[in-house]
């Protein structure tokens, strides 16, 4: 879990099964970290930036949705996220204002993180990196039954 200090305010933030699953923010921040991997020429990080300011938002209120009742918002009801985004881009209108805030792709990338390898989806990525692992052990090279030339 990480946190988010606003002004006075200190927000939880935590990526729990329910907001990432109804949100579909998870495939938009894979996709966006594969782009910024990829992005180097000056046009191409204004666009990248453009498009992180865009999940951002989407990102930071599935992280608020479990411990912040003022962010929470039903993902089947498009005015009701609609109304909860609202709320984050004026929290994230404030922090921004902060001197002492990180930048947007800080913040984006704090984030990413806290999403990829803390809780509940770190520990499954890591039960499924320990499976393969385990189904790439007891695989047998079947080499000794092809035919002799």
């Amino acid at each position: 879990m990480t946190t988010l200090k606003v002004k006075d305010n200190t927000y939880k933030i935590k990526f729990g099964y329910r907001a990432l699953a109804k949100s579909g923010v998870l495939k938009e921040v894979v996709k966006m970290q594969s782009a910024i991997e990829k992005k180097d020429e000056k046009d191409a990080v204004v666009e990248l930036i453009a498009d992180v300011f865009d999940i951002l938002a989407k990102l930071v209120l599935a992280g608020l949705q479990k411990f912040n009742k003022n962010f929470s918002c039903d993902y089947d009801n498009e005015s009701s996220v609609s109304e909860s985004i609202e709320k984050v881009y004026d929290l994230l209108d404030e922090y921004t204002e902060d001197e002492e805030s990180l930048s947007v792709m800080e913040l984006f990338s704090e984030l990413t993180n806290e999403l990829l390898n803390n809780g509940f989806l770190s520990k499954k990525s890591k039960e499924l990196e320990e499976n393969l692992k385990k189904q790439d052990a007891t695989i047998v090279p079947m080499d000794h039954q092809k035919p002799e030339n």
